[in-house]
C-alpha cells in the first residue's frame, strides 16, 4: 500500500512520528521524499505525478505478539530533508490471528519541521480551493488515542 502526503509548499522535515495499528501491522515501511522541479513548482499544479521521489530510508515494525496485539507501536525517524511530498510504502502485514483479512494500518503520522516556502495558490491543485472530495487532514496535536 502506498500513502502520499502533500505539504503546502517546500518544507524542511526534522522528524517523522508514525503510529502503527495494534494488529494491522506492516512488516516494513519505506520512506521517500518528493521534490518538484523548480519550474514545475511555479507553473504546474503541485501533483505527486510531477515530482521525483528519492528513498530516504525504512523502518521495521514488531509483530506485537508479546503484547497480545493490544499496544500500538510508535516509531520516530530523525531526518533533515527538504521536500514537498512524502511517500510511505507499506509492505505486507505481520500475520496474526486478529488480522484475518491481511490488512495494514497506520493510526497517525506527525511531521515536525518548518515551512520553507509556500506554493502559489495557482499550483496547489484541487485541495487548495475545495474542488476535491478528498478530505484535508489537519495537524495532529497528540499521537495518543483518546480513552473513553
Amino acid at each position: 500500500m502506498t500513502l502520499i502526503v502533500q505539504f503546502e509548499g517546500d518544507v524542511r522535515l526534522r522528524r517523522i512520528k508514525l503510529l502503527s495499528h495494534e494488529f494491522k501491522i506492516a512488516s516494513k515501511v519505506e520512506l521517500f521524499m518528493g521534490v518538484l522541479a523548480t519550474e514545475a513548482s511555479q507553473t504546474q499544479e503541485a501533483l505527486w505525478q510531477n515530482c521525483s521521489f528519492k528513498r530516504v530510508g525504512f523502518l521495521t515494525l514488531s509483530t506485537n505478539e508479546e503484547n497480545d496485539f493490544n499496544a500500538r507501536e510508535l516509531k520516530k525517524v530523525k531526518l533533515d530533508v527538504s521536500c514537498c511530498f512524502m511517500k510511505f510504502l507499506l509492505y505486507t502485514n505481520h500475520e496474526n490471528r486478529r488480522n484475518i483479512f491481511s490488512q495494514v494500518g497506520v493510526v497517525a503520522i506527525q511531521f515536525l519541521g518548518d515551512l520553507v516556502s509556500s506554493f502559489p495558490p495557482t499550483v496547489l491543485g484541487p485541495l487548495a480551493d475545495g474542488r476535491s472530495s478528498t478530505p484535508k487532514v489537519g495537524i495532529l496535536e497528540e499521537m495518543r488515542p483518546v480513552c473513553t
